[in-house]
């Protein structure tokens, strides 16, 4: 059966870990090693074009535990049982207008010091794995995000997109 075979191939082992792994710390505006991680499997997982996830999901799972444990060995389930529940990943179709809107809106989320422009917030934010963007902080709604790059080339608003995400 599908679940079967999906079962089989989400424990099938995916890298050997060997070394030390560094959780990369930071404010959750900071795309980490783990996060990378992440991402990666979703879309080795789904065959998506792009991940959206928040890093703010992944604060509790850190690989640097596995490797403390003697683990060896990673797998797809592995990576994402990073996240925060057992929710399965799934994909939606979105257009790249529809990905900017939304990443305009995680934007907004964050806060810019006047005074340092030191940045707080953001906590939920989502990012977007797999294509190049800029966010512009202090910018107005609708105009912190620039247009979405693949291979450095802008991508037309219209593009579909298929984008894994998180179900939780």
């Amino acid at each position: 059966s599908f679940h079967a075979a999906t079962e089989r191939q989400a424990l099938q082992p995916l890298a050997v870990l060997s070394g030390s792994w560094e959780d990369s710390a930071g404010p959750c505006y900071t795309q980490t090693d783990t996060t990378d991680l992440v991402a990666r499997a979703m879309l080795w997982a789904s065959g998506a074009d792009v991940a959206l996830l928040s890093p703010g999901l992944l604060e509790n799972g850190s690989v640097a535990q596995w490797m403390a444990a003697g683990k060896t060995s990673l797998t797809l389930r592995d990576c994402t049982r990073l996240l925060p529940d057992d929710s399965p990943i799934v994909v939606v179709e979105l257009t790249a207008h529809q990905l900017r809107t939304l990443l305009d809106a995680s934007a907004g989320q964050y806060t810019v010091s006047t005074q340092d422009l030191t940045i707080s917030g953001g906590k939920n934010a989502d990012l977007l794995y797999g294509l190049d963007y800029d966010l512009y902080l202090t910018g107005s709604a609708g105009q912190r995000v620039s247009p979405l790059l693949r291979d450095g080339v802008p991508i037309d608003d219209s593009t579909l997109l298929r984008v894994a995400v998180p179900a939780c």
